[in-house]
Formats: structure tokens, C-alpha cells, sequence
């Protein structure tokens, strides 16, 4: 891996969640790893948390608005340990491209 990249994770704060964190931190290319929780978390070298209510009805949109942010800024992973409906349904609706 010789090109930059942030990785945005869903389900951070759990166990599975957690050690994905940690092997991306590990990575030296990995220049952030995007935590969207529903709760703040410690601040970490290389970790921007983004609190956000998964419950709220704008979640897919202000989540799919993050990854396009984070995208503008170079390649990005997106990784989610707790299940990857919105972003099916962020893609579907074409709020994300895929390249």
C-alpha cells in the first residue's frame, strides 16, 4: 500500500469494532480513521469521532454527507461492524458513488 487513505467505521466502540480501529491505526497509510458514534469518545491521535443519533431519520443523509466529505480529502474505506443498511440505501438513492 504505498497511497494514502482515512477509513470511516461504523460500530468502533465494540469489540469487532475496536480491533478494526486499532489494525487501521496500524497501517501508516491510514491517515484517519472516521468513528461515527452515538456517544463522544476519547480523543485518539488519527481518530476524528463524529457523534451522530443513528436513530434520527436523516441519519443515511448526514452519514452519506460525512463520506463525501472525508472523500474529497482522498481515497477513503468504509467499514461498518454493525451492519451496512444505509449505506446500501445512501448508494441506492446515489447520495455515494463507488469507484
Amino acid at each position: 500500500m504505498n497511497q494514502n487513505f482515512a477509513a470511516i467505521i461504523l460500530g468502533g466502540t465494540g469489540q469487532v469494532g475496536g480491533a478494526a480501529v486499532a489494525e487501521l491505526l496500524a497501517i501508516p497509510e491510514c491517515r484517519v480513521v472516521v468513528m461515527i458514534t452515538r456517544k463522544p469518545i476519547a480523543a485518539r491521535s488519527r481518530v476524528r469521532n463524529v457523534v451522530l443519533d443513528t436513530g434520527a431519520a436523516d441519519f443515511a443523509e448526514r452519514t452519506a454527507a460525512l463520506a463525501c466529505e472525508v472523500l474529497s480529502q482522498g481515497p477513503v474505506s468504509a467499514v461498518s461492524c454493525v451492519g451496512v443498511g444505509f449505506w446500501i440505501d445512501a448508494l441506492e438513492r446515489g447520495r455515494i458513488e463507488t469507484t
